[in-house]
C-alpha cells in the first residue's frame, strides 16, 4: 500500500508544481475537468476516484510515520467528495467561468493552491516512506 501512496504523493506534488511553472496549464486543466464533467457519468466518475482516495488514505493511515496527517488528508478529500454533489455541475461551471474572468488577484490565489498541492503531495510521500 505504501507504494500505491507513494505513487499518488508524486502526482499530486508534481501537478502542483508543473501548475506553478505553467500558471495557465492550470486554466487549460480545469476547462477540461468542466468538459468532463459534462459528459455522462464524467461528475460522478470524479466523485467515486476522490472518494475512493480518501477512503484509501483512511484505511491505510495506521501504517505512516505521521498516521494523523494522513487521515486529515483522507477526511479532506472525502469532504471534497461530498462538496461535489452539493454544489452540483451548473454551479461549478459558473465558478469556473467566475475564476476566468477574474483579475490577477484571483490568479495568486491560484497560485497558493497550487503551491498547497505541492506540499500536501509532498506530505504524502514522506508519511509513506
Amino acid at each position: 500500500m505504501a507504494i500505491v501512496e507513494l505513487v499518488i504523493g508524486f502526482a499530486v506534488a508534481a501537478g502542483g508544481l508543473l501548475c506553478i511553472a505553467k500558471p495557465k496549464l492550470l486554466i487549460r486543466l480545469a476547462e477540461r475537468k468542466l468538459a468532463f464533467f459534462q459528459r455522462p457519468g464524467g461528475f460522478w466518475t470524479t466523485f467515486s476516484l476522490r472518494l475512493a482516495l480518501g477512503v484509501l488514505l483512511l484505511a491505510t493511515a495506521s501504517y505512516f510515520k505521521s498516521a494523523t496527517t494522513v487521515l486529515l488528508l483522507g477526511c479532506v478529500i472525502i469532504a471534497s467528495a461530498v462538496a461535489l454533489p452539493v454544489i452540483g455541475k451548473r454551479r461549478l461551471g459558473r465558478l469556473n467561468q467566475w475564476v476566468r474572468n477574474q483579475n490577477t488577484t484571483v490568479v495568486r490565489i491560484m497560485r497558493m493552491v497550487e503551491l498547497a498541492c505541492l506540499v500536501v503531495g509532498s506530505l504524502i510521500v514522506y508519511a509513506a516512506t
